[in-house]
């Protein structure tokens, strides 16, 4: 059952976290301030606040998203009603991901669940994407030249994390790229999709369309061989993230985005 599933996953992670592994892909940039805004960006908040009339959630939902959204000047979506009634509610964030990607002048948007709130108004979102997304050496650009020097991976186009169980799209962000436009119209699928009434709806889609190729990937690797030691020849730490998902997307730990 998926109760089982999500007993034993819990199981497994909390096993990984005694044995000190990181919960996600080695953070780019570890010190970056948590306050760091980087003026070129222009970022925006979506979400989706469908519930009936007279319910509380949204009105303290939105208050909170607009809150930090206004303190930092990012652009702040959020929709009311449900996007297609032929799906659950939940489907509505891959459309309303979708419309916002099409804005041209917004250049990573970050999707939050109407029960998820900000608890710390003072960390960026700017912070987050740097801290693992960040192009190599940008700690040591920042610290000889300001802001003005550091860059995020052309690469990287996804930020989002795992809770015990999964890929969790409570929060994730998407940066305004074909990559991201294709990526949603995968994840939608068409109108029979296996996907559209499964327990999980768009995160199972999302995880199956990042992950469904693995198991053949992996089948003729020699795990020893990949990682011999802590260093690679670089001498930098490997991680233990690379190759799993693709090299578009990178996680962070759940505590970072979506902790609860």
């Amino acid at each position: 059952s998926i109760q089982d599933i999500n007993v034993e996953m819990t199981i497994v992670q909390r096993d990984l976290a005694v044995g000190g592994l990181p919960m996600g892909h080695l953070p780019r940039w570890p010190d970056v301030p948590h306050d760091f805004r980087d003026k070129r960006l222009n970022l925006g908040i979506v979400s989706l606040c469908a519930y009936p009339e007279g319910h509380v959630l949204p009105r303290y939902a939105i208050s909170n998203h607009e809150l930090y959204a206004k303190r930092h000047g990012y652009r702040y979506h959020v929709g009311r009603e449900i996007v297609d009634k032929s799906r659950p509610p939940a489907w509505g964030k891959v459309k309303l991901m979708y419309q916002a990607l099409e804005e041209p002048d917004v250049d990573w948007w970050l999707w939050f669940d109407c029960d998820t709130f900000f608890m710390n108004m003072t960390i960026t979102l700017d912070s987050l994407l740097y801290k693992y997304g960040a192009s190599k050496a940008s700690g040591e650009m920042y610290a000889r030249h300001g802001a003005g020097a550091v860059n995020l991976d052309p690469k990287f186009h996804m930020l989002v994390a795992e809770d015990h169980a999964m890929l969790n799209t409570g929060a994730f962000f998407l940066r305004s790229s074909s990559w991201s436009l294709d990526m949603l119209r995968q994840v939608w699928g068409p109108d029979d999709s296996t996907w559209v009434k499964h327990p999980w709806w768009e995160n199972a889609a999302i995880l199956w369309n990042f992950l469904k190729d693995n198991s053949e990937k992996f089948r003729n690797e020699d795990q020893l061989a990949l990682f011999p030691d802590d260093l690679g020849a670089s001498g930098e730490a490997q991680d233990d993230m690379d190759g799993i998902y693709p090299q578009e997307v990178r996680l962070a730990p759940q505590g970072e985005i979506n902790s609860y």
